[in-house]
């Protein structure tokens, strides 16, 4: 096939690691190109276009997805840019707590809404907003900051959302990584000292990790409930309340740490070509 990695116009400050799957794919006989979303070209000489590194697209989603439609009618896209559209939006977190899934509590407002924070979730508060990426403009607040309205002049227009600072982030993030829905590989994701932010442009480290049952389970649960065709997905877990709670499910743009597990670029490249 001739394949098309969508990335973005600069990489500069991120940690990649698909050149481990562009080498596999190669080495399978496929040709790839990587181009960045916003680029102007024929997608139809493509035979497929797969959203990798564009993580630029919460600073413009409407033109983001403007262009992902563009490029579907052109040629295939991975995942669907109706998974995509559904996706993109973390109102979606309630689609899961709806189906009996535990999620981390979430309250979804508009930036001129006054916000109420529940009692048990403590003084401490997360703030981000509901099409976002990479910890992209996150705050961590008291509920005085909420209070006194002090964090309004730091959002901008648009939906946001608040959720409970859970202190075992210090402990990491668990990561479950799926291909058409299969397990293929898992990893724990840990801040460096002092920070909450778990991605490695934040100093984070990456241990891959053997999932236990339970957490098996809760992705293969998590996977089983969207109805949509994935060739890809990244269930995020944070433990909550002697489980796991679902933080995110990644269905865009993920970064699948390849380099953590030996068979995860040949377990993507199957997943594709029975896509």
């Amino acid at each position: 096939m001739n394949i098309v990695l969508l990335s973005c116009d600069t990489l500069a400050g991120y940690v990649v690691d698909d050149n481990i799957l562009v080498k596999e794919l190669t080495q399978n006989g496929h040709q790839v190109t990587t181009l960045s979303w916003t680029k102007e070209t024929d997608w139809s000489q493509f035979d497929c276009a797969i959203l990798r590194t564009t993580w630029d697209y919460m600073e413009r989603p409407n033109d983001f997805f403007s262009k992902l439609k563009l490029i579907s009618k052109e040629t295939k896209i991975y995942n669907k840019l109706d998974t995509i559209k559904w996706n993109i939006h973390k109102s979606y977190l309630e689609t899961f707590s709806i189906k009996g899934i535990q999620i981390v509590p979430t309250i979804f407002f508009k930036e001129n809404e006054t916000l109420t924070i529940p009692t048990e979730w403590g003084d401490k508060i997360v703030i981000k907003p509901a099409i976002s990426a990479g910890s992209y403009k996150t705050l961590v607040l008291t509920k005085e900051d909420v209070e006194n309205k002090t964090y309004q002049k730091e959002i901008f227009p648009g939906d946001w959302m608040c959720q409970p600072f859970l202190p075992q982030i210090a402990e990491g993030e668990i990561s479950l990584i799926y291909f058409n829905k299969e397990f293929s590989h898992a990893l724990l994701k840990v801040p460096k000292q002092g920070e909450f932010r778990v991605q490695e442009e934040f100093g984070g480290g990456v241990i891959p990790l053997t999932p236990s049952e339970e957490l098996l389970e809760i992705g293969n649960k998590i996977m089983s409930s969207v109805t949509d065709d994935l060739l890809y997905a990244r269930v995020d877990l944070i433990p909550l309340n002697n489980t796991f709670a679902l933080m995110e499910l990644e269905l865009i743009e993920p970064a699948l740490y390849f380099r953590t597990h030996p068979e995860a670029a040949s377990n993507f490249i199957k997943a594709l070509q029975n896509a």
